[in-house]
């Protein structure tokens, strides 16, 4: 399957590009990893091997590949901690290393919140051990890789999740899928201007006309989405919240120094 994804595994994409990916790309990655593991697990069926190698990056769209150890959920087989990549193997698989671990979708939620840091940081995990011994002894120990700076709270309070110590208060890949739907839909829905303080940047032209321009001047930050759809605005103006609720679907281009939307 490799030889058909065209921009092959998602660790070589991150390391790639991943300074031109915006928090809407991180999440669509997140959210369509997510929901090919719970269409494997809708079949009954664990992956048990997930990790950025194997998943792969088609027209920046995400396939799960790689199902060498895949098994499905009723059968008894166990695996002995070691096989494949350690930083994405929940601590259980080693913390008694003589006893085969049996596991469970639970041993694919902490893969998964693995792989959802490593979205967040264009990073593979533990990058900076020398030895496979030092990562089984850290992770065994409770310890886990530090959240990026910048990262939105409700997604490292769910990657966080994920990979818990404790197998039970890890959640359901269900619940994972709809809270990753959730965050995306904030960052979506939300355009968010920042300016300076002491700019007015700022001004309305007959807001209920047809067509909405917004000026600005010196602004830093723009976080704004595609505006291919229906979409309410936020604004903030010098700290203070102006919710503007125009159901029109916008378009959104660049005139020099300005920022400009048409509503159509």
């Amino acid at each position: 399957m490799l030889q058909f994804a065209v921009d092959g595994n998602l660790r070589e994409y991150l390391r790639k590009n991943f300074s031109e990916l915006r928090w809407l790309d991180k999440l669509r990655f997140a959210q369509e990893i997510a929901e090919g593991l719970s269409y494997l697990h809708s079949k009954g069926i664990l992956h048990r091997d997930l990790h950025s190698k194997n998943i792969l990056v088609h027209k920046r769209r995400i396939l799960i590949a790689d199902f060498g150890v895949s098994k499905h959920i009723d059968e008894e087989t166990k695996v002995r901690g070691g096989d494949g990549m350690n930083g994405y193997f929940e601590p259980q698989c080693f913390i008694n290393y003589n006893v085969k671990y049996k596991r469970d979708k639970r041993s694919d939620i902490y893969s998964l919140g693995v792989v959802l840091w490593e979205i967040s940081s264009g990073q593979p995990p533990f990058k900076n051990f020398d030895n496979m011994g030092a990562i089984v002894y850290h992770v065994s120990t409770g310890n886990r890789e530090t959240p990026v700076p910048g990262t939105p709270d409700d997604y490292v309070k769910l990657f966080q999740r994920c990979w818990d110590q404790d197998p039970a208060k890890r959640p359901e890949i269900k619940e994972v899928l709809e809270e990753l739907k959730n965050i995306r839909s904030n960052e979506e829905f939300s355009t968010v201007i920042t300016a300076e303080h002491e700019e007015e940047i700022i001004s309305w032209i007959d807001p209920s006309s047809s067509d909405l321009y917004m000026h600005r001047k010196k602004v830093n930050i723009w976080k704004c989405c595609p505006c291919d759809y229906e979409n309410p605005i936020k604004i903030i103006d010098n700290g203070s919240q102006k919710p503007q609720k125009f159901q029109k679907k916008t378009e959104k281009f660049q005139i020099e120094d300005y920022e400009v939307f048409q509503y159509s």
